[in-house]
Parts: C-alpha cells; sequence; structure tokens
C-alpha cells in the first residue's frame, strides 16, 4: 500500500504551464470565458508563420469532423484559401453531413480511452462480454445523441440526468429494459451522477482491476477531461496506478492516510478530493452505498486560487461546479486541438502525445478557440473554433 504515493513523485506542470492556463485572477474573475461563462472574440485569426498545404489541412479537417481520408474535392476547395474563415466555413458544412457523427464518436474513444475497455482486466469482479462490448459505447451514443439529436450543448453533455443504455447495459443498471432493447437515452437510476463522466462504461474504463477502485483514477478521468487546465498535474507512472485497495476497509480514508505525507501533498491536495467525488461507484461503475463497512463519503473541498476553495456533495455537484469554470472550457479546447494534430496516443506515456508538449502557439490556439465556443456552449462551435486557429492551419513542425 505504501507504494501508492509514488503517485506524488510526479509533480505539477512547471510553474510556467500552470501560469499560462489562467493564473489565479482569471479563475476568480472568469477572464477568459469558460463554458458557462461570457466571451467575446474577434472574428479574425492570425495566420501561422507558416501555412499548412491544402492536402494537410484537409487531411485534418476529414480526420478532426468525419474520422476518414480526405476527398478530393475537399482538398481542391483549400488549395487557393486556407485562411480562419475559409476553413471554418468548410467545416460548417463538413458537420452538417451525417459523417461528422464518425467524428465526435472518433475523438470522444481517444477522450476517454475506450478502446481500451476491450481488454480490460478485472479481478474480483465479472465484466460480462455483452455488457463489455456496451460500455464501449456507451459514451459515444450519448456523445452523438446530445450533440445530433439533442440540444447540442456542451454542459449538457457533462450534465444530462441520463445515458443511453441497450439491453445489456439496462441489465447492468438495474433498469427495466427488455434484453435485446435498442440504444436508447434512459434516465441514471439513481441521482447520485450526471453525465458523460457518470457513465458506467467510462467509470470501468477509469478504475483499474481490482474492487473497490483506488480513488485516485478517477481524478485522472477528471484530467483528462476537464480539469487539465485548472490543475496542471503531471500524470503517474502507470505501474503505481495498479495499487490495490483494502476492501474491508474505506478507500477513501486508505488514500488519505498513505498520501499525508507533505511530499505526497503537492499533487495529493487536488488528486484525492476529486477521487473521492466517485467512491460511490464500483469497478463496473456501479452505484455502491458503502465504502468498505463505512458509509459513502463523496464529498470534498479543493483549494483553488489563494483563499477559495471549490466544495461539493459528490459527482453531480462537482460536475457542475467545473461546467461554470472558464478553465473547463479552456481544457476541453486543448484536448480537442490536441486530437485534430495528433490523434495517435504515445506508447509509454500516460498521457496522450500533445498532451504535455505545449508551445506558446498552441495555448494561443486553444484558448481563442475556447473563448469562442463560450458564447454559444455549443458542441459544433468548439469544433468549428478548433478549425480555426492558427495551430490547426499551420504546417507540421
Amino acid at each position: 500500500m505504501a507504494t501508492a504515493c509514488v503517485q506524488a513523485e510526479s509533480a505539477v506542470t512547471p510553474a510556467a504551464d500552470a501560469g499560462a492556463g489562467g493564473g489565479d485572477a482569471d479563475r476568480e474573475t472568469g477572464v477568459g470565458g469558460g463554458i458557462g461563462g461570457e466571451a467575446s472574440s474577434n472574428d479574425a485569426q492570425p495566420e501561422p508563420a507558416s501555412l499548412a498545404s491544402a492536402q494537410t489541412v484537409a487531411v485534418r479537417l476529414a480526420r478532426l469532423l468525419w474520422d476518414a481520408e480526405p476527398e478530393a474535392a475537399l482538398i481542391a476547395r483549400l488549395d487557393d484559401d486556407r485562411s480562419s474563415s475559409r476553413v471554418a466555413a468548410v467545416a460548417a458544412e463538413m458537420l452538417d453531413d451525417p459523417r461528422a457523427r464518425m467524428g465526435l464518436k472518433a475523438w470522444l474513444r481517444w477522450l476517454l480511452r475506450l478502446d481500451d475497455l476491450a481488454t480490460e482486466t478485472k479481478e474480483a469482479v465479472e465484466l460480462l462480454p455483452d455488457v463489455r462490448a456496451s460500455m464501449a459505447s456507451e459514451a459515444v451514443k450519448l456523445a452523438e445523441h446530445v450533440a445530433f439529436d439533442g440540444d447540442g450543448r456542451i454542459d449538457t453533455l457533462f450534465l444530462a440526468p441520463y445515458t443511453m443504455m441497450d439491453g445489456a447495459l439496462g441489465r447492468h443498471y438495474g433498469v427495466d429494459l427488455a434484453p435485446d432493447a435498442a440504444w436508447q437515452p434512459v434516465e441514471f437510476p439513481t441521482h447520485d451522477r450526471v453525465g458523460l463522466l457518470g457513465a458506467a462504461g467510462v467509470l470501468t474504463r477509469y478504475s483499474g482491476r481490482y474492487q473497490p477502485p483506488w480513488p485516485a483514477r478517477r481524478y485522472w478521468l477528471l484530467s483528462d477531461t476537464l480539469v487539465c487546465e485548472m490543475l496542471p498535474i503531471a500524470p503517474p507512472a502507470p505501474s503505481v496506478l495498479g495499487t490495490p485497495a483494502v476492501p474491508m476497509r474505506s478507500a477513501r480514508q486508505q488514500m488519505i492516510e498513505v498520501t499525508a505525507s507533505p511530499d505526497c501533498m503537492v499533487c495529493h491536495f487536488a488528486v484525492n478530493p476529486l477521487g473521492f467525488a466517485f467512491v460511490g461507484f464500483d469497478a463496473l461503475g456501479r452505484a455502491v452505498s458503502t465504502d468498505g463497512e463505512s458509509p459513502v463519503d463523496p464529498s470534498g473541498a479543493l483549494p483553488v486560487g489563494d483563499s477559495s476553495e471549490l466544495s461539493f456533495t459528490g459527482q453531480p455537484d462537482l460536475i457542475r461546479q467545473l461546467m461554470d469554470r472558464p478553465e473547463t472550457g479552456r481544457c476541453l479546447a486543448r484536448r480537442l486541438l490536441s486530437y485534430a494534430l495528433d490523434p495517435s496516443p504515445d506508447p509509454g506515456n500516460a498521457e496522450h502525445s500533445r498532451f504535455v508538449r505545449l508551445t506558446p502557439e498552441l495555448r494561443a490556439s486553444f484558448e481563442t478557440a475556447a473563448a469562442e465556443a463560450a458564447r454559444t456552449n455549443m458542441i459544433r462551435d468548439l469544433f468549428i473554433a478548433v478549425t480555426r486557429t492558427p495551430s490547426f492551419r499551420a504546417a507540421a513542425e
């Protein structure tokens, strides 16, 4: 158990990175525009120092928006004009095409590492093949439903009181669906979870092999999606993440004890409370009422800035508050732009490759995209804003 503290040896990202993500003043005032905040943006975007070829921009557009290779007609449309306005106009048309559903789903699979579910090993719990297969589709089906069949809003994706279920997932959640039921939106059977990060498949992917799951694993779910700008903490060594908790003791209390030293708390001041928001879910994302022999306590408090605190009662309350913070919008834009430029994970790195290779140009691009998307809070507009950025249109280094 003591080895779990090794996570704290992964230091907080250097101060230059943390500061560039918006200092404490930004976090207090909402400057920069987040998902839930006001933002303004000029229509004109600066041109990159070296503009990418029509072929390169077309490849990026087709891969991001359709998860496909570009057609000759798309390349031709970009031959003489790859300005921000032209690329955005082309992107908007592409998002009206039915193939855009495939692009959104591919990004969600990458962002949440859902392809890993096919080979996830679990101990002391049984993950049935049909449930495993449905779990891999749950989150992408939810995103597709919200973006194309629902209101299209970013906050709905993360705050919806429902998920998508088929017969196998209905059985897993304890919902009364026919065994052969088709995919459909269904309210969560309990009120202790919301949205994309409450989906059983997502929670299963971020639980590890042991039951109960080590709470830190669910922190990395938040780091991958929403808090990478608010809490720029470097990822831990992959070997550490396999640390099991003692089943009959509270996983929350064990984590507090194991990470109590000052060296550990360099990172665990954030990892612990945010991980605790998910202690009410087991290794297969099912709601539980006890943590070891203690009642579940998913509450937490996270220091933000010099004098404020983000206090929450559980996963729904935490996600609602995060969606009101401007850093959350910047994190989503950063992840989407990272994927657009390099969709391949870096083997041996606990994060996807582009997540940790920031440049001033890349940061300026995703911050601008986040500010633009904040004006409407629409998933569609976040994708279009990313394609307008200089980094998206720049030649590869």
